[in-house]
């Protein structure tokens, strides 16, 4: 009657969690809404933590994107929140490069695909489609849409170190060259290069309503150009004023937007305002227009369109209140997170309090773009933002709560059965002088060690296995070697550096993102490599299809294509075409070649586990066996010493956890985690906390079964029996 009073007490609370997840993620990816019902909505919130991804489950049309660092306890990890168009529906997607929404990251003006660095998603299917690069850059990220959504300018830059006149170096944009990409034939052709120093994302450049002219910022410069590049006209701004942003130009096509900083005035908290004026694109000069009020205490004022009624349509970015006051100068860096609380949505008109368009609550909207076509349309509704589980939590919480239900139904089983069997009649009962000690007295006590013995024999033994699995692999390119690679696969490349890593390593970043990773030697870890040899290059790669072509002409297989680079094998080693990266710190196109994994590996180091499990048994039961021979007290005292220790260790086993449990389960939204390979299980770090774990889950089974089976021989009560029996 217990067990089945445990399995009904656990099914009650299972089905309500089960039941809704289960249904929802067997849905049919929801059909993009009718253009009829597309609205913006008055309000966002944060994603649930377990949201779908846009690939996972697409969402059609979307409504707005956003962003912010502070989601999940701070590991939003360059996630991105789509809302969409029809409905208040979520999802995300991962940007590697750590994008911004309406600077980096771009919503179409249709809502149906969003551009990122060297990538379109269409928010339809969920398919991911790489953009054409620029020659001679390394990166070609997103400036903006044309309003057909047919066309996008792009930007594409190099980076590098730049020593400033004190001596200290500043990584920055060096060259900065400005292009157009037909979406349709995937062409791309390049207008102009830009003035490096004053690139600004998100206030670049901005398309005239016909579609026929576009203007960027150069420098201290607007320029307004033809679609093929002609320049139409061009003048020149103060360093405090900037194109607008996205919908700088007036909805005739008449004027064009600019903002200006006025860094003022005493007694605000953030002495920072914002003011719009529109000029006309062929002069610069100011256009006879009613003035819109200037906004105050903001770190940044970007326009993204007008509405019906002639309201410009702007992202108001506020402040950290800590944060010092910067301008245009701090290039990117004006909305940095850091800076940033929220940026929320607002119409401005003459002579009127701004009208909030969209709220946002402090830390969960730090960056944003809203598809403009519903900017124009006017179009809004009542926002609901997500509460309670995401779909994918909720999944995690079922298959939690079903391995909690087998467990207490094991558990109750075992229980029954030890009870039955201690009813039968028997010569004496053994006395146990406590809880703790009866719980790790016995059986209970080789099981024990027996596990801990496995464990800790077991993973040296596997970690030895691999180690000599390792050597069978093919050795590491030379210089040499990696020049000839280098000639066969990017014909005409010049190198700058070759360097060669012989160790067992993985890359770790510490501080920035732009500093330089710290090479761990470490044996364990699911991304670690045996060895390397690193080609800088000098000069941009070209296009990836073709770097694909002479991959495969090479002799090499190619096993991934996609914006991070190109990947192929080849006679043991893999060969990873890499671009240019602020990221992941990489200044220059590389060329990194790393030994695969040889089959002996992992053979070896499962053999190594088992021999290791049987030696590590056979020495515990030795130990067992003289803990046995001596005093009661002394045996006491081991098997309480055990468990405080135990304890003391608890806290230490509960982090290492969170390495396995974050690479395993709580992978960043529209991440693919890598492989839980089965070798690196029982190896280094993953070893230690599976140790860490299994002993605390034994000896917490341990305890609460033998406690109760001491409670069944002592009729119910938690004294120990009258009997006593030689140890």
């Amino acid at each position: 009657m217990v067990a089945v009073a445990v399995v009904l007490a656990v099914a009650v609370v299972l089905v309500p969690l089960v039941g809704p997840f289960q249904a929802a993620s067997r849905a049919a990816a929801p059909a993009a809404p009718g253009r009829g019902q597309e609205s913006v909505p008055d309000r966002l919130g944060a994603p649930l933590w377990g949201t779908d991804s846009v690939r996972e489950r697409p969402l059609g049309r979307a409504s707005v994107i956003f962003s912010s660092e502070l989601w999940w306890w701070g590991e939003a990890n360059g996630a991105v929140a789509v809302v969409g168009a029809g409905s208040d529906e979520y999802r995300v997607f991962s940007d590697d490069q750590l994008g911004r929404p309406g600077e980096q990251v771009l919503l179409s003006p249709d809502g149906s695909r969003v551009a990122l660095t060297d990538r379109v998603i269409d928010l339809d299917d969920g398919q991911v489609r790489r953009l054409p690069r620029i020659p001679g850059v390394a990166t070609t990220g997103p400036a903006a849409w044309s309003p057909q959504g047919d066309q996008l300018a792009v930007i594409g830059t190099n980076r590098a170190n730049v020593v400033q006149p004190d001596g200290t170096e500043e990584y920055r944009v060096t060259r900065a060259v400005l292009g157009l990409v037909d979406l349709e034939s995937g062409s791309l052709s390049t207008i102009a290069d830009v003035e490096p120093p004053r690139i600004v994302d998100g206030f670049m450049v901005a398309f005239a309503p016909d579609g026929r002219r576009l203007a960027y910022q150069s420098g201290n410069a607007i320029v307004v150009a033809e679609m093929g590049g002609a320049e139409r006209s061009r003048f020149t701004l103060p360093d405090d004023t900037r194109l607008a942003g996205k919908g700088a130009w007036t909805p005739d096509g008449r004027g064009l937007a600019l903002v200006t900083q006025r860094r003022c005035c005493e007694g605000e908290t953030y002495p920072s305002r914002w003011q719009l004026h529109v000029v006309d694109p062929a002069t610069g000069q100011g256009l006879p227009a009613p003035v819109i009020p200037e906004q105050a205490s903001l770190t940044a004022l970007r326009l993204m369109g007008w509405s019906p009624a002639g309201e410009a349509v702007v992202a108001r970015y506020h402040p950290e209140p800590t944060e010092k006051v910067v301008g245009f100068e701090a290039g990117i860096d004006i909305t940095s997170a850091v800076r940033v609380s929220r940026v929320d949505v607002a119409a401005l008109r003459p002579d009127a309090e701004p009208r909030i368009l969209i709220a946002t609550p402090v830390d969960d909207v730090q960056a944003l773009d809203v598809a403009s076509d519903l900017i124009a349309s006017g179009a809004s509704r009542r926002g609901q933002p997500p509460t309670g589980l995401g779909p994918n939590t909720k999944i995690l919480i079922g298959v939690v709560m079903l391995a909690l239900l087998a467990a207490t139904t094991l558990a109750v089983l075992v229980v029954r059965l030890s009870r039955r069997r201690l009813l039968l009649p028997a010569p004496a009962t053994r006395r146990t002088v406590s809880m703790v000690g009866s719980a790790l007295a016995g059986r209970w006590m080789k099981i024990c060690l027996a596990v801990v013995g496995v464990i800790a024999v077991g993973v040296p033994a596997a970690m030895l296995g691999a180690w000599l699995g390792w050597q069978s692999a093919p050795a590491l390119p030379t210089e040499e070697q990696a020049r000839k690679v280098t000639s066969e696969v990017l014909p005409g490349a010049r190198i700058a550096e070759v360097a060669r890593n012989p160790k067992l390593f993985y890359y770790e970043h510490e501080g920035t993102p732009d500093s330089n990773p710290v090479v761990r030697v470490l044996i364990g870890d699911d991304d670690y490599l045996a060895g390397s040899t690193e080609v800088k290059l000098a000069s941009p790669l070209p296009a990836a299809t073709e770097t694909e072509e002479r991959l495969r002409a090479a002799g090499w297989e190619v096993l991934a294509s996609d914006p991070d680079g190109l990947v192929g094998t080849k006679d043991g080693l893999l060969l990873s075409v890499l671009p240019a990266s602020d990221v992941d710190s990489r200044p220059a196109p590389t060329l990194e070649i790393v030994r695969d994994e040889p089959v002996l590996a992992p053979a070896l180091s499962i053999i190594g586990l088992l021999i290791g499990g049987v030696l590590g048994t056979l020495l515990t039961t030795w130990i067992y066996r003289q803990a046995q021979a001596a005093t009661q007290s002394v045996r006491r005292l081991a098997n309480e010493g055990a468990v405080v220790a135990s304890v003391l260790l608890l806290p230490n086993t509960l982090c290492v956890l969170t390495t396995p449990v974050e690479t395993y389960l709580f992978a960043s939204p529209g991440e693919v985690p890598y492989p839980p390979w089965l070798l690196y299980t029982f190896v280094g770090v993953r070893g230690a906390t599976h140790l860490g774990w299994l002993i605390h889950a034994v000896i917490l089974a341990v305890v609460l079964v033998t406690f109760l089976r001491s409670r069944a021989v002592n009729g119910g009560s938690d004294q120990p029996a009258a009997e006593t029996t030689a140890a």
